[in-house]
């Protein structure tokens, strides 16, 4: 998983994908100062569109200023991450019925597994302790698919529940608005 430190931010992110989704999180959770881990959803589920991929694998998608934390300054922010950006812009701008509409297309430069996953089940993401935390970092299971079509499993749900307890989680988590 590859931390991204933004300027001006003290605590490391990470780009977390949910099926065809990517959000901008923190590696890990601050319960009791953050109600979230997510600070920006990239392209929210209800866009129409599912990612396009270019030959070499990697996927394109839109990232819309619209008030689930993207903003043009935070674009901004993702193409100057020191070593190495995690987008890349791509120079096209969406149109519906021949009007422009306010988004970028990026390219997500990050491989599938620079990314932190989500659980299928709970939708939790995976979290960064980092070399010098009191634990060790879990990586989720791959449980199905390939590339950036697969998709994890937490420990929590694969271990210690039944497969409907799994099947309702799934359920509810899919019922949830972000």
């Amino acid at each position: 998983m590859s931390l991204i430190n933004l300027p001006g931010c003290p605590l490391p992110l990470v780009i977390v994908r949910d099926g065809n989704c990517y959000y901008l999180a923190f590696g890990r959770g601050y319960y009791g100062h953050c109600p979230t881990r997510i600070m920006a959803c990239f392209n929210p589920a209800t866009t129409e569109e599912e990612p396009r991929f270019l030959p070499d694998g990697h996927p394109c998608i839109w990232l819309k200023p619209d008030g689930l934390g993207v903003t043009s300054n935070l674009i901004a922010q993702l193409l100057q991450v020191q070593p190495r950006a995690p987008i890349h812009l791509t120079g096209r701008l969406p149109t519906r019925n021949g009007k422009a509409l306010e988004a970028v297309e990026v390219i997500m430069l990050l491989g599938e597994d620079e990314l932190a996953h989500c659980c299928y089940y709970c939708g939790e993401p995976e979290e960064v302790f980092g070399p010098h935390g009191p634990w060790p970092e879990v990586k989720y299971k791959k449980i199905g698919g390939t590339g950036y079509a697969s998709t994890y499993g937490c420990p929590g749900c694969l271990d210690k529940r039944s497969f409907l307890t799994r099947t309702w989680r799934r359920a509810w988590r899919d019922t949830r608005v972000w």
